[in-house]
C-alpha cells in the first residue's frame, strides 16, 4: 500500500535452512538474491550421454543421421564422445572416417552441439564427485533440493538439464525399487520422492514433453516411489497427455476458457 515498504516473500531456504538445499546453475544470480547456493551445478562433457541429447533433436534441428553419427562416436570413445566431437569435429571428414560415419552428419552434429559450450555450467572435464551423486546424497538424507536456473532461461537449457538429471533419477529409482522388491528388506525401501515443476508449461508443453522423460515419470514412476507435482498458471500450455495422468488437482482462480478446459481433462 502507499506509504508502506515493499513486502518480500521468504523463500523455502530462508524458512527451513536445515531442510532445504539450493543447487544453482547460476550461482551469481542466486547470490544477488541474498542467498548462498549449497551446490554450484556444473556438468562435465563426459557426463552428457548421447541419450541426453537424442530427445533434443527437434530443439537442435538434428537429422537422424547426425544422431547415428553420435552413437558411432560414442561407441569408439565412450564417455569422451562429446569432448572428442567438439575438439575434432571441425575436421569432420577425418573423424567420420575414423568412426565409420558420414562426414556431413558429423559436421552437422558438431555445429549443432557446439551450442552447448556457451553454457557456463558445461565444463570440459567433470570436477570430482558429480552433481548427480551429490544431489542423491541430499535426497537420501531427506533434504529437499531446489534446482535454480537463474538467468539460463532458454528452452535448450531447460531440456538439457532436465534430461541429464531426470534420466539418472529414473535409472536410480528403478534400480533401488527392484533391489527392494528382491530383498524385501525394509532398509532397502527407497526414500519417496516428489518432483515439483514450477512454471511447468516450459518443461511440459507439447513440444518439450516429447523431448524429456517427464511424460514417462508421470505415467509410470509412482510404482518406483517417484511422483510428479505440477504447478502452473497456464494449464492449457501443458501437453494434454501429461495432464490426463495427473490424479489429484488443486485449482485456484482460472478465467481463461482454454485453461479451464485443460484442467478438467480426465
Amino acid at each position: 500500500k502507499e506509504g508502506q515498504g515493499v513486502m518480500f516473500v521468504k523463500g523455502l531456504k530462508t524458512l527451513f535452512p536445515d531442510k532445504v538445499a539450493i543447487f544453482s546453475l547460476d550461482p551469481e544470480s542466486t547470490r544477488r538474491r541474498g542467498c548462498a547456493p549449497d551446490v554450484a551445478v556444473t556438468f562435465g562433457l563426459d557426463e552428457i550421454r548421447v541419450d541426453d541429447v537424442m530427445p533434443l533433436q527437434d530443439e537442435l534441428n538434428l537429422h537422424p543421421t547426425a544422431l547415428e553419427a553420435a552413437y558411432l562416436i560414442a561407441n569408439k570413445y565412450k564417455k569422451q564422445w562429446l569432448s572428442v566431437l567438439l575438439a575434432r569435429g571441425a575436421d569432420a571428414k577425418e573423424l567420420a572416417e575414423e568412426v565409420g560415419a558420414h562426414a556431413e552428419s558429423v559436421g552437422a552434429l558438431y555445429r549443432k552441439l557446439k551450442r552447448l559450450e556457451k553454457f557456463p555450467f558445461i565444463t570440459r572435464e567433470s570436477s570430482g564427485d558429480s552433481v548427480i551423486k551429490t544431489l542423491f546424497e541430499y535426497l537420501d538424507r531427506g533434504i529437499h533440493v531446489v534446482l535454480e536456473f537463474g538467468n539460463h532461461t532458454s528452452l535448450l537449457c531447460y531440456l538439457l538439464v532436465s534430461n541429464i538429471i531426470t534420466r539418472r533419477l529414473h535409472d536410480i529409482y528403478v534400480s533401488k525399487t527392484e533391489r527392494y522388491l528382491a530383498s524385501q528388506n525394509p532398509a532397502d525401501e527407497p526414500q519417496k520422492l516428489m518432483i515439483t515443476i514450477e512454471e511447468a508449461h516450459k518443461f511440459l508443453n507439447a513440444q518439450a514433453a516429447k523431448q524429456t522423460i517427464f511424460g514417462v515419470i508421470a505415467r509410470e514412476m509412482r510404482k518406483y516411489y517417484v511422483s510428479l507435482l505440477v504447478v502452473d498458471q497456464r494449464p492449457s500450455g501443458i501437453d494434454p497427455e501429461i495432464i490426463s495422468q495427473i490424479g489429484t488437482k488443486i485449482v485456484a482462480l482460472l478465467s481463461d476458457d482454454k485453461d479451464i478446459q485443460a484442467v478438467l481433462t480426465g
